[in-house]
């Protein structure tokens, strides 16, 4: 499958189906999707096309990473209302940048990667798990910073009476 249009809609789709309301130009997102690939690609030492991730699981990784600002309003009735906002959308590479060391960092770990020597040479297998601690912790560090805005909710009436203007 390729990054087109139909991938776009199809990301959207599930998106519609967790309650978002944000417009697409599906071609225009494919577009800047190819464009997020090859510079993830760059990010993560995955240049080669023929790497474990294929392209469509690195497009849908940067759009799980997607940045929308949200907007939640109680209403006259209590309901919670979030909205999101429209376009432009952004995307938090470096976020994604991270989970994808992650990943690797793993998959190294998970194959049992240590230090021995054999024949006289020693190999330090384990200077590539350090440098791909690094790499995650490079782009961890300069992911988006995502805060929550609390508005504190009026309290209903209370049975406690304050005494001089005071509880």
């Amino acid at each position: 499958m390729a990054i087109d249009a139909a991938f776009v809609t199809a990301l959207r789709t599930a998106d519609l189906h967790r309650g978002s309301t944000l417009p697409s130009d599906a071609a225009a997102e494919a577009t800047e999707l190819r464009t997020l690939v090859v510079r993830l690609r760059r990010m993560t030492a995955e240049v080669s096309p023929e790497s474990s991730y294929s392209d469509e699981e690195l497009a849908a990784s940067i759009d799980g990473d997607r940045v929308t600002e949200m907007t939640t309003r109680l209403s006259s009735t209590g309901a919670v209302d979030t909205r999101y906002t429209p376009l432009p959308i952004t995307y938090d590479l470096n976020l994604t940048a991270a989970r994808v060391w992650e990943e690797k960092l793993n998959a190294l770990v998970g194959a049992g990667t240590y230090d021995y020597s054999a024949d006289g040479q020693s190999y330090s297998l384990s200077q590539i798990v350090a440098q791909y601690q690094q790499r995650h912790a490079y782009y961890l560090a300069r992911r988006r910073v995502r805060s929550v805005r609390m508005v504190a909710k009026r309290a209903a009436s209370t049975e406690i009476e304050p005494r001089n203007g005071r509880l």
